[in-house]
């Protein structure tokens, strides 16, 4: 049983690794791109964005932006979790677009004037939401692999897998719930 729990546990970390190249390899892509935002149509502007929404509780002061950011973070990890079910092309998708995605912000408020200091103010407190994220996406992956060895008829350690990925998802949902706790209250203090 130890043989095969270090063997579980050292895919894990593998898909783990992936699921952090996955995000990365864009992350970095997107930096020396020149991308005009100038000509964004209208339907890009839509008042029900989560952005907007989450801007709009700000706002009030309560902790409706805290359930917001919370439900928004959380949603992209069970798209991960879920992509696993797509044989991981959902999860590898939601990867690579978060990680430009998130490049694309940085580079926007840097061209928009904010030093790069304040921009790493304001996001590294809470940018341990983003382990949470690698996680749910390496959960994905692990989904897709085993899913791929249970159609070649091959069934490898489904029970150690089981209690690995339900400790997995207890720790991607403390994870995001504590960034979102700490974006909400802290990071947004530090403008």
């Amino acid at each position: 049983m130890s043989l095969n729990f270090e063997k579980i546990t050292k895919m894990r970390n593998r898909f783990f690794i992936l699921s952090f190249l996955l995000w990365l390899i864009p992350f970095c892509a997107r930096i020396p791109m020149n991308i005009s935002y100038e000509n964004v149509t209208d339907a890009n502007k839509t008042e029900n964005n989560a952005l907007t929404n989450i801007q709009k509780a700000m706002e009030t002061g309560n902790n409706d932006a805290f359930v917001l950011v919370f439900k928004n973070n959380i949603k992209t990890c069970i798209i991960n979790i879920c992509g696993g079910v797509s044989l991981g092309i959902c999860t590898i998708i939601n990867l690579v677009y978060n990680g430009f995605v998130t490049s694309d912000m940085f580079v926007i408020s840097y061209e928009s004037g904010f030093p790069i200091t304040s921009i790493l103010k304001t996001t590294l407190p809470h940018s341990f939401e983003l382990i949470g994220f690698w996680v749910s996406g390496a959960m994905g992956l692990m989904i897709a692999y085993h899913l791929i060895l249970f159609m070649r008829g091959r069934e490898e350690n489904l029970r150690v897998s089981v209690k690995q990925m339900a400790i997995l998802a207890v720790i991607v949902f403390l994870t995001t719930l504590c960034a979102a706790y700490v974006e909400t209250h802290i990071s947004i203090n530090m403008l």
